[in-house]
């Protein structure tokens, strides 16, 4: 029709689709390979594909050198610390709240840590499934979760304003192994530590930037050991938030990525100008 397209891919959907259990078995077989075959055809087609993690702008810098990565960033905005004894010795978690995003190992942990700290995890989130939400909820660790259903991100702010830690136990699944998830960044732009799974991609943001604890997500006791580590040791803990903030600030927030998006457009816009 003579318009500029641009793909904006925020899912390695190859991956991501055949792990959906909301399709029979016989469709997610053969999806992964027919999603990737569709994309390669429709990058090709388009005058501009973006993506948000280096692992999907390998797969399609093969399809068209029109490929920019723009990855997730948060806005970063001027933080106010609360001084670490004013916090409370609450864990965060936000988003999906599903099985192979470590719901069962988060309580699970919680309840390990009541041993030697009276600790909250704070969910917010929406769960997965109604079957789900009622398993969960009968286990004995529900005792120690403030679930807060799904939240605006005003509320979010002010719980990570709160707590001393945020969690992100994703399990080492091929599409969450090489995801950037944007809560991660997140936590880090509040200021406080991250215990995070010991994935690679995750494992060099964690060191680089000094700002929390790796764990094997499918551990309760691991991630149990991290948030006790992190509340007994209270000065080494606070500078590690006070690094997180600093280095999102300077390497993992929108501004610098922002120039990136804005340029691809005023490139398109100017195409299209000198051809109308």
């Amino acid at each position: 029709l003579g318009k500029k397209v641009i793909y904006d891919v925020h899912e390695d959907y190859p991956e991501t689709i055949p792990m959906k259990e909301i399709f029979p078995k016989f469709i997610r077989k053969f999806s992964g390979l027919t999603i990737k075959i569709i994309e390669q055809i429709f990058a090709r087609f388009s005058n501009a594909v973006i993506v948000v993690t280096p692992s999907i702008y390998e797969r399609f810098i093969k399809y068209t050198k029109n490929t920019y990565a723009v990855h997730n960033y948060p806005i970063i905005k001027p933080h106010k610390f609360i001084p670490w004894n004013e916090r409370k010795d609450d864990v965060f978690y936000i988003g999906s709240i599903a099985q192979n995003r470590g719901i069962y190992e988060m309580i699970k942990a919680i309840g390990l840590v009541q041993k030697k700290y009276s600790v909250k995890l704070v969910l917010a989130g929406s769960f997965t499934s109604d079957f789900l939400e009622r398993e969960i909820k009968a286990q004995p660790e529900f005792v120690f979760v403030d679930y807060k259903g799904f939240i605006d991100p005003v509320e979010a702010e002010l719980i990570k304003e709160r707590v001393k830690i945020g969690l992100i136990v994703l399990h080492p699944e091929p599409r969450y192994q090489v995801s950037l998830p944007v809560k991660f960044f997140e936590y880090m732009a509040a200021g406080i530590p991250v215990i995070a799974s010991d994935f690679p991609l995750w494992r060099k943001i964690v060191e680089e930037a000094n700002c929390g604890l790796l764990v094997n997500p499918k551990k309760p006791e691991n991630i149990a050991d991290a948030i006790v580590s992190i509340l007994k040791n209270p000065e080494k803990s606070e500078t590690m938030g006070k690094c997180a903030y600093d280095w999102v600030r300077k390497n993992y927030s929108w501004e610098n990525e922002q120039k990136t998006l804005l340029d691809l457009y005023n490139t398109l816009v100017s195409k299209t100008s000198k051809h109308s």
